[in-house]
Parts: structure tokens; sequence; C-alpha cells
């Protein structure tokens, strides 16, 4: 991925877009805007293919709001990364089936997420170093974005048995 950033660098050194002394960050830049180009494309594929684009668009949505705030993990190679945002991406919707039949396990882990996200807040590590002003920001702004998140989840489950509660009512009447 890094020599196919370079060489967009390079073109783009070429033509005068860029000076020289910026290569290097350009060359980063555009790296990482390529893997997550790829990896999205390769997610949201798999999700058309599997015929579940609404709950992958959902999840990215939702994931990608805390991920930024959230900091946490890296992987050390593109290719386990996108391994492992596949893994992740794809978990819920593989594991709903089973777990739907029981279904208070299945908020019972959304709830204990949320709690998780609520105590740690943020996790700083050698790849984002934020000083202690931007940690304690982030920590902020990814307890709100949680808290956001799961009152949308809670209005989605109450619509959901409200939902059921009228199917039942009907089926009964």
């Amino acid at each position: 991925m890094e020599q196919v950033a370079s060489k967009i660098v390079s073109r783009m050194l070429k033509v005068g877009l860029i000076s020289v002394k910026e290569t290097a960050e350009y060359v980063y830049e555009i790296q990482v805007l390529l893997e997550k180009l790829i990896s999205y494309a390769v997610i949201f594929g798999l999700a058309l293919i599997l015929n579940r684009l609404m709950e992958i668009a959902l999840f990215t949505l939702s994931f990608s709001m805390i991920r930024k705030y959230s900091g946490g993990l890296h992987c050390l190679s593109f290719k386990s990364c996108l391994l492992a945002s596949i893994v992740v991406s794809f978990s819920g919707i593989i594991v709903f089936p089973f777990v739907n039949v029981i279904y208070s396990t299945y908020q019972g882990g959304a709830v204990a997420s949320v709690i998780v996200i609520l105590v740690i807040g943020s996790i700083n590590n050698s790849n984002i170093d934020w000083n202690e002003i931007e940690y304690r920001r982030v920590k902020q702004v990814s307890r709100l974005i949680i808290i956001l998140e799961a009152e949308v989840l809670m209005l989605l489950i109450v619509y959901s048995w409200t939902t059921l509660y009228k199917k039942i009512s009907k089926q009964i009447n």
C-alpha cells in the first residue's frame, strides 16, 4: 500500500501540487485513505453478498463514531487490520441468530459494552499519543457518543417491543 501511495505522491510532486518537505506526510495520509477505502469496500461488498447492508451500515456508523474518540489498539499490518475489521463488523451478525434465542444475553452484551466505554472512555497509545488535555476531551466525547448511541438503542428496543405487542394483540383479537 505504501508503494501505491508513494507513486501517487511522486506524481503530485511532479506536477507541483505539493513540496518536497510534504511528501512523507502525504504518503502516510494517502496510504491511510487507501487502506480505509479498501476496508470499507470489502466490508460493504461482503454485506451486499450476505444481504446485511443495513446492519453493517448501522454498525459501521456507530462503531466509527466511538472508534474515532476512543483510541484503542492498532494492528501491525494492513492485512491484519482488514481481517480484524471484517471479524468485528460481522461478529454481531454471525452471533445474533444464536443469541436471539436468549434475547436478554444480547441486551446484556450491549449494556456491558456501554458500561465498559463509560468506565474506560478512551485508550491512549503510542500511535495516537494524546496530551493530557486532548485525552480528557476525547474521553468526554467518547462517553457522550456512547450515551447517545445507548439512547438510540433503547428507543429501538422499545419500538420493537411495541411493534411485537401490537402484532400479538391483533392475533389475539
